[in-house]
C-alpha cells in the first residue's frame, strides 16, 4: 500500500511540474506576443503621427508652398491675384489658421535687373532694416524662383 501512495505522489509530482512548465512556456509566449504587439503598435502610430503632420501641412500650406521656401534664404516672387509679385527671401512661418505668411522681403536692390526692366510691378522691403511683412494667403497664385542657381 506505501508503494501506491508513492507511485501516485510520484505521478502528482510530475503532473504538477508538467503544469508549472505548461505555465512558464505560456507566459514566456505572452510575453513574446506581448513585446511583439506592442512593436507593431508603436510603429502604426509613428506611421499615424506622419500622416497626421503631413495631413497638417496639406492644411495649414498653401497649395503652391514649396517646404524649401520656409528653409532656404532664395529669390522668390508670390504672384498676387492683382499680378504684383512680392519679392521674398524666405517664409519665416505660417499663421496657425493657415490664411497668413510672415515673409522677408528683398530688397529692390536684390531683384535681378532683367526682371525689374519688365512690365512686371514688384513689391519689396523700403529699406534693409524693413524687410518682415505679412502676406495674405489668399491674395497669393503662385509662387515660382526670381533667379536658378
Amino acid at each position: 500500500m506505501d508503494w501506491v501512495i508513492i507511485v501516485f505522489s510520484g505521478l502528482a509530482l510530475i503532473v504538477s511540474f508538467w503544469a508549472s512548465y505548461q505555465t512558464w512556456s505560456n507566459n514566456k509566449t505572452s510575453q513574446e506576443q506581448h513585446k511583439v504587439t506592442e512593436e507593431i503598435n508603436q510603429k502604426q502610430f509613428e506611421k499615424i503621427k506622419e500622416d497626421s503632420l503631413k495631413a497638417q501641412h496639406l492644411a495649414l500650406n498653401p497649395s503652391w508652398f514649396a517646404g524649401r521656401m520656409g528653409k532656404d534664404h532664395w529669390w522668390f516672387g508670390l504672384l498676387t491675384v492683382n499680378n504684383q509679385i512680392i519679392a521674398i527671401k524666405t517664409i519665416n512661418s505660417i499663421s496657425d489658421d493657415g490664411e497668413w505668411l510672415e515673409v522677408i522681403l528683398l530688397t529692390d536692390d536684390e531683384v535681378p535687373e532683367n526682371l525689374k526692366k519688365s512690365d512686371l510691378k514688384f513689391v519689396c522691403a523700403v529699406a534693409d532694416d524693413r524687410r518682415t511683412a505679412s502676406v495674405r494667403v489668399a491674395s497669393v497664385a503662385m509662387a515660382f524662383e526670381l533667379v536658378s542657381s
